[in-house]
């Protein structure tokens, strides 16, 4: 398989229709074309809500709208034109931070009606109730670890994207209070079920209420959904005013710098870009993004993901931040994409190996993360 690079624009770029300028594009290599299929098995249940969605953005049903980096620049450049499922979206890296994005993504309105009418069919979220809370339960005794060091019991614990509050279960078994939030109707009911019992339909407006007129939070969590938020630094205002005078924002998110270290996705860059995932987030995009709500952002010591990369990340007031922070390990955007160049390479280049090494007995072992159900 031959890696090809092509480049869009040089010198003044040409403008679209609407105004804005043509985006530079370097694709990471010809598997990031346009009109590509699936790069994930998928059932045919799962194809047809693909078919569905692809319909609806190629037909207008799904507008989208360009907007710019969390850290606050426009200057990037194009490194994909298809997502894992086949769907024709733009991949920008950020020429500042580094940071993924698609852009233009999904305006508002669609944006939500996705999430409530194709997402969870479409993922395969949710196969079997027991494993998926089970799970949940599995990182949340990993917040709680570290995060028992910092709230004292009785304190209220807010996760945004609950689900079916597996996590929040775990905090509430060890003496805590928690709140927690989602647009999954079926799965806050399961959450009910099992003991959770102030899980609330909506995003964190639908908890504000309740928060203001009730204790303040001392923690508020998001577990692999920050990289969801199409408008970040609106949610990072928000919670800014519903925590306790040292609280703080825990997120974790996809990693996408140590793609070619995990099971997930043992370096096919293809697998971590996908229609659910606005972005793609660097250590240096979140500090920037942090800058913009007036807080600071830094690593925390909550144990990591042995199958998938992932960064913990603490958003709070500067005074709560270390003084000494460790340095990111690509220094902007132009070294990340040479980075994600040289795993895309060895990724093909091990892909090639296997497939002609067949009929002699080598074998490289098939990728982790091939179901689209391994990742939300």
């Amino acid at each position: 398989m031959t890696i090809g690079t092509r480049t869009e624009g040089t010198g003044t770029l040409p403008r679209r229709p609407d105004g804005a300028r043509r985006r530079p594009t370097r694709l990471v290599s010809i598997r990031f074309r346009r009109r590509r299929d699936t790069a994930v098995r998928l059932s045919e249940a799962q194809r047809r809500y693909v078919e569905e969605v692809k319909r609806r953005l190629t037909g207008g049903g799904y507008p989208l709208h360009h907007g710019e980096c969390p850290c606050g620049s426009t200057e990037g450049f194009v490194v994909s034109r298809v997502d894992r499922y086949g769907l024709p979206l733009d991949t920008v890296l950020c020429a500042g931070c580094g940071t993924l994005r698609f852009d233009p993504y999904l305006a508002p309105e669609p944006l939500s009606d996705f999430y409530i009418s194709y997402y969870q069919e479409m993922y395969a979220r949710v196969t079997d109730p027991d494993t998926y809370f089970a799970r949940q339960q599995h990182y949340g005794r990993r917040l709680v670890r570290w995060a028992q060091n910092y709230c004292p019991k009785g304190s209220l614990i807010v996760e945004v994207g609950c689900g079916a509050g597996g996590g929040l279960h775990v905090f509430q078994e060890s003496g805590y209070r928690v709140m927690g939030c989602d647009y999954s109707e079926p799965l806050l009911g399961l959450g009910r079920e099992r003991g959770v019992r102030e899980l609330y339909f909506g995003g964190l407006d639908a908890l504000a209420p309740k928060l203001v007129n009730s204790q303040r939070a001392a923690l508020i969590f998001l577990h692999h959904v920050f990289e969801h938020i199409a408008a970040p630094i609106e949610l990072l205002l928000q919670a800014k005013g519903l925590l306790a005078e040292d609280g703080l924002v825990v997120i974790a998110v996809p990693d996408v710098t140590r793609i070619d270290r995990f099971p997930f996705p043992n370096g096919n860059l293809r697998l971590f870009l996908h229609i659910a995932h606005k972005f793609n987030y660097t250590i240096q995009g979140l500090e920037a993004l942090a800058r913009r709500a007036g807080l600071e952002a830094w690593k925390v010591g909550v144990e990591e993901s042995t199958q998938a990369p992932e960064i913990w990340v603490a958003f709070g007031p500067p005074d709560l931040a270390p003084a000494e922070r460790a340095h990111p390990p690509f220094a902007n955007g132009e070294a990340l994409f040479r980075h994600l160049r040289s795993v895309e390479w060895r990724f093909v280049g091990g892909a090639l190996l296997e497939r002609l090494g067949k009929p002699f007995g080598y074998a490289r072992g098939r990728p982790a993360g091939q179901s689209a159900a391994e990742d939300s």
